[in-house]
C-alpha cells in the first residue's frame, strides 16, 4: 500500500518499495463484479454524493452509531464514512473519508461523506491528468461528424 516514503521537509524521496503480489485473494472476474456493483453505489445509490460527471467511480458509505462508556449506543452520534476508488475499471487511486459526529446534518455516509470523496477525487484525477471519459466521447462524436 506504500510506495515510498518523502521526507516533509526537503520533498526528497527518502525510500521506495515495490509491490510484490503474496498471493491472488479473488478472481479477475470477482473482482469486476465487485468494482461494477460499487460503481452502482455512486451512480444510483447511497454513493450518489461522490458521483462525477464522465468519470468512473466506485464506493461503500459507512454510518456507524457510536458506543458510549457504557456500553450502549449513544444518540445522534456517529462516524459516517464514504470509501472510493477511480477509475472504476482499472482503480488507481483510493479515498476514505471519516467524519466524526457531523454537527448540524443528518448523520449518514451518503451525505456527509461522500460528496468529499467524490470532490477529493475528482481533484486528484485533475492533478494527475486522468481524461474525463465525456472527452472521449465528445472526440468520437466529432470525429464521425468530420467524416461525414
Amino acid at each position: 500500500m506504500v510506495k515510498g516514503l518523502v521526507d516533509p521537509v526537503t520533498g526528497e524521496e527518502t525510500e521506495t518499495r515495490e509491490p510484490t503480489l503474496k498471493e491472488q485473494i479473488i478472481s479477475e472476474e470477482t473482482s469486476k463484479e465487485v468494482r461494477r456493483a460499487l460503481e452502482t453505489v455512486v451512480a444510483k445509490g447511497t454513493g450518489r454524493g461522490a458521483y462525477l460527471d464522465g468519470y468512473r467511480v466506485g464506493g461503500k458509505t459507512g454510518t456507524a452509531q457510536k458506543v458510549g462508556p457504557n456500553g450502549r449506543y449513544l444518540e445522534n452520534n456517529h462516524i459516517v464514512s464514504f470509501i472510493g476508488f477511480a477509475p472504476a475499471d482499472d482503480p488507481q487511486y483510493l479515498v476514505y473519508i471519516a467524519v466524526d459526529n457531523p454537527k448540524n446534518t443528518v448523520q449518514f455516509g451518503g451525505v456527509v461523506s461522500s460528496p468529499i470523496g467524490g470532490k477529493v477525487l475528482g481533484d486528484i484525477l485533475n492533478v494527475k491528468g486522468i481524461e474525463n471519459e465525456m472527452v472521449d466521447l465528445k472526440r468520437i462524436s466529432m470525429a464521425r461528424c468530420t467524416k461525414g
